[in-house]
């Protein structure tokens, strides 16, 4: 007898159908957790701005989660990171210019930018 047609037939009218459990997780989602940070660490640690950062985390966020619907997510996370941090990286240089061509002239000396030297590909480390 499979195991699954084992599963359904020891399955009562309390217990729910195991079928339709998925695999277990924990491990392999604390791994993939414990990746993405290696990889986010260098880059945070030479951004200061504390709004950046927040953005840097939400795409790394993204990329987890996509990477975990993959067949082999540690394996797919450090393309997507870097390609989503790319992105985010672009996306805030563009915002930055566009706030300090349209702010008043004393407001312009407060929007920083991302710094230059920040590159995805220190994470290829």
């Amino acid at each position: 007898m499979s195991a699954r047609k084992q599963c359904r037939n020891e399955t009562t009218r309390d217990e729910p159908d195991c079928s339709l459990a998925g695999p277990y997780r924990g491990a392999m989602e604390a791994q993939l957790e414990g990746l993405k940070e290696q990889l986010l660490v260098p880059l945070l640690s030479s951004v200061e701005n504390s709004e950046l950062i927040h953005e840097l985390r939400w795409v790394a966020n993204e990329a987890a989660a996509l990477a975990w619907v993959t067949a082999c997510p540690a394996l797919v996370l450090p393309a997507l990171l870097e390609e989503k941090i790319t992105t985010a990286l672009q996306r805030w240089e563009r915002q930055q210019y566009l706030w300090k061509r349209h702010a008043p002239a004393g407001a312009a000396e407060k929007i920083t930018s991302a710094p230059h030297h920040v590159k995805p590909a220190v994470m290829a480390a």
